[in-house]
């Protein structure tokens, strides 16, 4: 029966029942004051009353006054302004605001002047007088008459200075026959004359050296060709501007083609001079020129004995005539290094040194040298790979004969990639005379 009791989960006779745990009591929010019921009984779990909320507002603070102002009780009164900056004396009305004090009386506003009326920038203009006239300007007006200036100035001063307005409004009856006035004809004529006029009366063009109608006075000619310059180049067709690329473009072959031609040359005139027997003196374009460092070492590798390792026709990189064999050991005297001409170097600072790192440097330096830049190192690269080679692989086992065959190595792939681009240039310049010859006969 026990059994069947503990199924069922009655309790056995005898034991006291067990007594359940009191659920916890969920605390009910309180309504605050000042809330209405309506807007209290749509508040739930989900939109809790924020504790800024729960403050009561007292009463002592609803039922205060407000502190009145120190200035007075602020009034809107309708009264007339003028704007300073119109001359016409015209008059209109705004609201402006006023206080009144405790016994009535009207405070005056503080500030009576129209708001806007700061905005009204004036421009500096030149005016000349009769006498100022007769010493400094007639004497060089040309078939312009004091009329006609007089004219011009006030045009000026009507429009700021705005020419194109000015221009645009021109029109005086006693211009001479056939003469047109252009706007670059009337900003000459009104900045020589201010010209003229500030320096007069400044005493002379030391004092306003540093004014802007002396520093940079108006070149009439200068601004005629810069509208006409202007004026040709929004006028182009499509035509004209796709034979303007192809004209860069074969300038750009031009100018590279020069360049390669003119490092091939550097590099023949320093092989012929080691061959003649100047050692150290070569002639090369100012993206491989050696530091004295260098040419010091080429010089000393020169008058060292056979056993180095070096034949007399080791030339720049990219010839071919690098040296059969390097001798890793060459002997007392000898720099272990090589510069970018693969000849004897030391390194760039004294004290101890690693020969990978140096290599690894005077390899960019090669790669630096050539014309082209980065892209033109990056195509040699890609030769590398094509050949079999990582761009990044270095010599394991860091010998002078090991760092010299590698440099060796780099040197002839850099002197097929150029030898490569310049066949490809010479066929593109031979494909397009081609081309402008069909055309001419066509």
């Amino acid at each position: 029966m026990s059994d069947i009791k503990d199924i069922l989960g009655v309790p056995r006779q005898g034991a006291p029942a067990e007594k359940a745990e009191p659920k916890p009591k969920k605390e009910k929010m309180k309504r605050p004051e000042g809330m209405s019921r309506e807007a209290f009984a749509l508040l739930g779990d989900s939109h809790p009353i924020i504790s800024s909320q729960l403050v009561s507002v007292k009463k002592k603070d609803m039922k205060a006054k407000p502190k009145p102002s120190t200035k007075g009780i602020p009034t809107w009164q309708y009264k007339p302004f003028k704007n300073s900056a119109r001359t016409d004396g015209l008059e209109l009305f705004r609201w402006v605001k006023g206080y009144k004090d405790l016994n009535g009386r009207m405070r005056e506003p503080e500030d009576t002047e129209y708001y806007f009326a700061k905005f009204n920038k004036k421009i500096q203009l030149f005016k000349y007088t009769n006498e100022e006239y007769e010493a400094l300007i007639r004497g060089d007006s040309g078939d312009w008459s004091k009329e006609e200036t007089d004219y011009l100035f006030d045009l000026c001063e009507r429009f700021d200075l705005r020419f194109t307005l000015v221009a645009d409004r021109y029109e005086f009856a006693g211009t001479p026959a056939g003469a047109s006035r252009s706007l670059e004809d009337l900003k000459d004529r009104y900045y020589s004359i201010a010209r003229r006029l500030l320096v007069a009366r400044e005493g002379g063009e030391a004092a306003v050296a540093n004014h802007v109608l002396v520093k940079h006075p108006f070149n009439r000619q200068h601004e005629a060709e810069r509208k006409a310059a202007i004026h040709l180049l929004l006028t182009r067709g499509a035509g004209q501007v796709q034979e303007e690329n192809v004209i860069l473009a074969e300038a750009r072959q031009i100018e590279e083609r020069r360049r390669s031609e003119a490092g091939a040359s550097a590099r023949r005139a320093a092989a012929t001079s080691q061959q003649a027997g100047t050692p150290g003196v070569r002639t090369a374009s100012p993206a491989t020129a050696m530091r004295p460092s260098s040419a010091a070492a080429a010089g000393a590798a020169a008058a060292a004995p056979s056993s180095v390792g070096l034949t007399p026709t080791g030339g720049p990189p990219g010839d071919g005539r690098f040296p059969a064999e390097f001798v890793s050991d060459p002997g007392p005297g000898v720099p272990s290094l090589f510069d970018l001409y693969l000849n004897p170097s030391k390194p760039p600072a004294p004290g101890v040194y690693v020969r990978s790192a140096c290599t690894s440097a005077t390899a960019q330096a090669m790669g630096a040298a050539m014309s082209g830049g980065a892209r033109a190192y990056k195509n040699v690269e890609t030769l590398l790979t094509e050949l079999g080679w990582s761009p990044l692989m270095m010599p394991r086992v860091n010998t002078r004969a090991v760092c010299g065959q590698w440099l060796a190595m780099r040197g002839d792939v850099i002197a097929l990639y150029e030898a490569r681009r310049n066949l490809q240039n010479r066929s593109l310049a031979s494909s397009d005379e081609k081309k402008k010859s069909s055309k001419k006969k066509g």
